[in-house]
């Protein structure tokens, strides 16, 4: 295997590793409910069409998966983003 290659692997390995431990030291975040992030109710009643209930399934999703979204502009994508960051999560930067 070329040096490049294993380098790149490692890369990806640990990037794995990085995203498990944060979500284990974020574990009390990731089970919030959307309802409790204090969005307007816009936000919420678009995610709950979608079946989103706590913040790990809302930050399985893509930017483009939630501006299609029916209702939700940008607005309101905005909105979630700055919650979501607030909470420290930079997930669709």
């Amino acid at each position: 295997m070329s040096l490049a290659r294993e380098l790149s692997r490692l890369r990806e390995n640990a990037n794995q590793i990085l995203i498990s431990v944060e979500k284990i030291s974020n574990s009390d975040k990731l089970a919030k409910s959307v309802a409790e992030l204090g969005l307007s109710s816009r936000a919420v009643r678009c995610l709950a069409r979608r079946n989103i209930k706590y913040l790990d399934e809302l930050l399985e999703l893509s930017r483009i998966e939630l501006l299609k979204m029916r209702h939700l502009g940008l607005h309101t994508f905005n909105e979630i983003n700055d919650k979501v960051k607030e909470l420290g999560f930079n997930r669709w930067e």
